[in-house]
């Protein structure tokens, strides 16, 4: 016989069945079990192939509009000839195709601001927009306002109910520029958006919820600045 007891619990454990399968040997040995089992099995099957062939097409044309290394610099304005600057090129082509949060570090004036600008450009997200904020020009009592946003009255000179700077790139690009100059109390919020994609606003008790790719840069050294607790 094609299905007994013993096929059925290795297809079930192997996850290749659904459990409506489970039941007794002489259960499983009949003809109407044998049938529905074997139906379970062949739409199981059936509906992982569509969703493999599906994910490799777009996966293929994934590859098709990723650029090639002289198309993304004629296209961004990257002038080199910097076998270093190359590597850099080619994996800012890879990652602006995924939405993982970036950080860009580098002495001032490298460029940092050029690649983020260019990863948002070549990504998913190119038709939405990109927020830049600095965060070493903006004073440190208002910055928390600025990135999250506020209720009116929520503060002494909040006449009106205001979007940050999360909302105004939702389903967009972010650029946290000079992030290692936010202050601690801020960036435990910022933790906190990076996990969950949700915050308040300063004075509000509604969760908001929004979809944003962050992408920060900085001239510290981060690794050295978490040493001194700052």
């Amino acid at each position: 016989e094609y299905f007994n007891s013993f096929t059925i619990k290795f297809l079930i454990r192997g996850g290749f069945l659904p459990d409506l399968c489970f039941g007794t040997q002489s259960e499983l040995k009949t003809k109407s079990c044998r049938y529905a089992c074997y139906t379970a099995y062949m739409t199981y099957a059936f509906t992982n192939l569509w969703y493999f062939t599906l994910s490799f097409c777009n996966f293929r044309q994934d590859l098709r509009k990723m650029m090639t290394t002289e198309e993304f610099q004629n296209n961004f304005g990257i002038i080199t000839h910097s076998r270093k600057i190359k590597d850099l090129v080619d994996i800012s082509i890879q990652v602006a195709q995924s939405d993982i949060a970036i950080l860009i570090t580098g002495e001032s004036g490298v460029g940092k601001d050029v690649f983020a600008r260019a990863i948002h450009n070549a990504s998913k997200r190119a038709n939405n927009k990109l927020v830049s904020v600095n965060c070493g020009a903006i004073p440190e009592g208002i910055l928390e306002s600025e990135l999250f946003g506020h209720e009116k009255g929520s503060f002494t000179g909040a006449t009106d109910e205001r979007k940050g700077y999360f909302e105004i790139a939702d389903n967009g690009t972010l650029f946290l520029d000079e992030i290692g100059e936010m202050p601690l109390t801020t960036q435990v919020k910022l933790l906190r958006v990076l996990e969950t994609n949700e915050f308040m606003r300063i004075g509000s008790e509604r969760v908001t919820k929004v979809d944003v790719r962050i992408i920060a840069a900085t001239n510290k050294n981060l690794q050295q600045e978490v040493d001194a607790k700052r």
